[in-house]
């Protein structure tokens, strides 16, 4: 009979914890639009200061080269030219 309390206990204390995830992603999502504009200027300001010293875009693009080259060919198993 305690088992079976503790149980349905622990169940409900669950339940609570995701309906509040549920209500707080809710409150996050609605006010985010707000913010757009702070989050574009910060990653403008950051590729900025990154373009000072010398990285671009390149750089990025080439190091996805990399890490798709190192997955091999297409059709070989994946992981096979990994060290």
């Amino acid at each position: 009979m305690a088992t079976t309390a503790i149980v349905v206990l622990v169940l409900g204390l669950v339940l609570v914890l995701a309906v509040a995830l549920v209500v707080v992603v809710a409150q996050v999502a609605s006010v985010l639009p707000l913010y757009a504009g702070e989050a574009n200027a910060l990653v403008a300001s950051a590729t900025a200061t990154l373009g000072r010293f010398g990285v671009g875009a390149d750089p990025v693009a080439r190091a996805d080269r990399v890490a798709e080259l190192l997955q091999g060919p297409p059709g070989w198993p994946p992981g096979c030219c990994s060290g």
